[in-house]
């Protein structure tokens, strides 16, 4: 088993060899396991393109951190997203309220880079689990 710094050592350095756009923390109202936040996390964003609302194109790119504070409260979520413009998190940040109250998101700020997200209060040792998604956008342009 890999010890949690060199676990936070790891994460860092995949981190910075993307250019993340934005980061996503999302806190359920009532508790999730990871496996059903995980499954609600990828509808919402694969379902984000809808009427005349275009997030992105074709796909983005997630990488996706699991934190339980305890069983009870079910699983948080910190995402790194890329693939939706930075100019649109305000925007972004009203739709998760609807999925999510307590969800906040940011642009990515690259001169800080995964290290800030890693080692401050974004991500915690109480991470349960991890994914790197590509979610492919339900809506697609008629040719």
């Amino acid at each position: 088993m890999i010890s949690e710094h060199q676990q936070i050592e790891d994460f860092r350095k995949f981190l910075n060899k993307w250019q993340w756009d934005l980061f996503v923390t999302i806190t359920f109202a009532k508790p999730k396991c990871v496996r059903t936040a995980r499954t609600m996390f990828k509808y919402f964003f694969k379902h984000l393109n809808k009427g005349e609302d275009r997030f992105y194109e074709k796909f983005i790119f997630s990488f996706v951190l699991y934190e339980q504070e305890n069983v009870r409260d079910g699983v948080h979520i910190h995402s790194f997203i890329r693939g939706i413009s930075p100019l649109l998190a305000t925007e972004l940040n009203r739709k998760c309220k609807f999925f999510s109250p307590q969800s906040c998101v940011f642009p990515y700020n690259s001169k800080q880079r995964g290290k800030f997200y890693l080692a401050n209060k974004y991500v915690s040792p109480k991470m349960v689990d991890y994914d790197f998604f590509k979610i492919n956008s339900r809506v697609r342009k008629s040719r």
